[in-house]
């Protein structure tokens, strides 16, 4: 069996880790109990870029503005965000056949030369499972994120996790809301509470 994947060095170092479970890939694990309302870890973007209201159904500007702020972005960092590409659907997929007409477009752009459309499509792949809503410490309105720990955070219609970029210093904050044991798996909500309660399950 595998060792524990120890978390990235940071204020959450001690409190979870990263391990395989069946079925799921990686999952974030806690690394001792915690009480209810407990801080489990807080983090740093590790890319950020705009996502305002009023363009939430325009995916190519959505996915523009990301690729912008990837290219900026240093080596080290471009190499973290793809190392979250995890793409259990096969090419065949409606939503991956989405994404490589998307990256194909986005490939012809002169500003998107140095990028190969397999990077384009494996960022947008990357974007779609893992981005969570951002609120940065400038107030400057919404935002999407790529968070490295935040991403290991698997689904639960029961979770015992949940987080929030509002706290107003640009970070996202992890809390437990059920007590917490050491080695249970974290998990969060991934709907809002309309869906949750009327989608059956």
């Amino acid at each position: 069996e595998p060792e524990p994947e120890p978390a990235p060095a940071g204020s959450y170092s001690d409190a979870v880790r990263i391990e395989q479970r069946a079925g799921k890939g990686d999952a974030l694990v806690a690394a001792r109990s915690f009480a209810l309302a407990a801080e489990l870890f807080a983090e740093e973007p590790l890319l950020a870029w705009s996502n305002p209201e009023s363009d939430r159904l325009g995916r190519y500007a959505f996915t523009q503005r990301c690729l912008q702020q990837f290219r900026a972005a240093t080596p080290a960092t471009q190499q973290k965000v793809l190392a979250m590409y995890h793409s259990p659907l096969g090419s065949g997929h409606p939503l991956r056949k989405s994404e490589a007409k998307l990256a194909a477009l986005l490939a012809a752009e002169a500003d998107n030369a140095e990028l190969p459309e397999g990077v384009i499509a494996q960022l947008l792949a990357t974007v779609t499972t893992n981005a969570h809503e951002y609120h940065p410490a400038s107030g400057e309105g919404a935002h999407a994120a790529l968070f490295t720990v935040g991403c290991k955070t698997n689904h639960s219609c029961a979770p015992n996790a949940a987080f929030s970029t509002r706290w107003g210093d640009g970070k996202q904050h992890t809390h437990a809301i059920t007590e917490i044991r050491r080695g249970d798996e974290l998990c969060v909500c991934y709907l809002d509470d309309e869906t949750l309660w009327t989608t059956p399950r």
